[in-house]
């Protein structure tokens, strides 16, 4: 057999470089999600949709009314107490309030309201009906509560006519800056 040659080739890796690549990819990584904060983002697009289904309430109430000559909907014009803040429900087997006595429940704008303001009632005049809007959108799922069935996760409030009869939609929950919309 021959002489063994000093310098012999090698193949591969050793351990400690493997080491030190992987202990730079890590630092990378955890600077990177650092940067992104992932749940910074989570809350961003859920408020992104929050402020979409918003101005969607909003945009149906406005052309129901200007469908109707100015006038709002039943459940809006004759059930809704001005200054009074409902949550907003969907429940097509009641009329336009459905009496429900934990209305306020997760939605801390609803203020002693023992009925929620059905946008989709029994009436023929909801905003459904009429093609104003194509369902009543739920908010976003949150860590703590989880919008379906009644609770819609949005809420209205009606101003009187003496104070130029607006009208505000906004979020149950608030996640950073409150998502509502007055018109």
């Amino acid at each position: 057999m021959g002489a063994l040659n000093k310098k012999q080739i090698r193949y591969g890796f050793t351990l400690l470089e493997l080491l030190i690549v992987i202990g730079i990819i890590s630092v990378l990584a955890a600077a990177l999600f650092i940067a992104l904060n992932p749940a910074q983002r989570f809350q961003d697009s859920r408020n992104a949709r929050r402020w979409s289904d918003v101005r969607a309430l909003m945009s149906a109430i406005k052309i129901d009314q200007v469908d109707n000559q100015g006038v709002y909907f039943s459940a809006l014009a004759t059930s809704a107490v001005a200054g009074t803040t409902y949550q907003i429900s969907n429940n097509p087997g009641f009329g336009p309030l459905t009496p429900i006595v934990t209305c306020n429940t997760n939605c801390p704008a609803v203020t002693g309201a023992a009925t929620c303001l059905n946008f989709n009632s029994t009436n023929t005049d909801d905003l459904i009906d009429e093609g104003d809007i194509a369902s009543i959108p739920y908010a976003p799922p949150t860590n703590t509560v989880t919008w379906s069935g009644l609770y819609t996760g949005y809420y209205i409030t009606k101003s009187s006519v003496a104070t130029g009869s607006s009208t505000t939609i906004g979020s149950c929950v608030v996640e950073g800056t409150p998502v509502t919309i007055s018109q």
